[in-house]
């Protein structure tokens, strides 16, 4: 792709490529579809998939771009990783517990770990 080798690119700079999505319904498509209507533009969507995994596949398959998040264990070596300048491009994610509710062991060492790789 000729923005391949950038660091760092304006979504409106691939605003009339052909795009591979989430489905409707998922958390990064309300996301994306947010983004667009930002930029008052309609994303050509040529596939939508019910897997992050998949839709990267159909990117490093040439068959379009996405947004999708940093994607770990997954091939990403025919797949270029650019950051998305303008609109602001993130997700929040939370933890929510129910104040003096039981935590599995398991369910512990997450919080923990959690809380010491995010910050207090």
């Amino acid at each position: 792709h000729p923005l391949a080798g950038r660091e760092s690119i304006l979504l409106s700079e691939i605003a009339e490529e052909s795009f591979i999505f989430l489905k409707k319904g998922y958390a990064l498509r309300r996301t994306t579809d947010q983004l667009f209507e930002q930029l008052g533009v309609t994303p050509r969507v040529t596939f939508e998939g019910e897997e992050a995994a998949t839709v990267a596949g159909l990117v490093a398959a040439g068959l379009g771009v996405s947004l999708l998040p940093d994607l770990r264990g997954i091939d990403q070596s025919k797949i270029a990783q650019i950051r998305i300048r303008t609109p602001k491009c993130q997700r929040v994610i939370g933890m929510a517990l129910v104040k003096g509710g039981y935590l599995s062991p398991a369910a512990l060492r997450f919080k923990e770990f959690i809380l010491d790789y995010f910050g207090k």
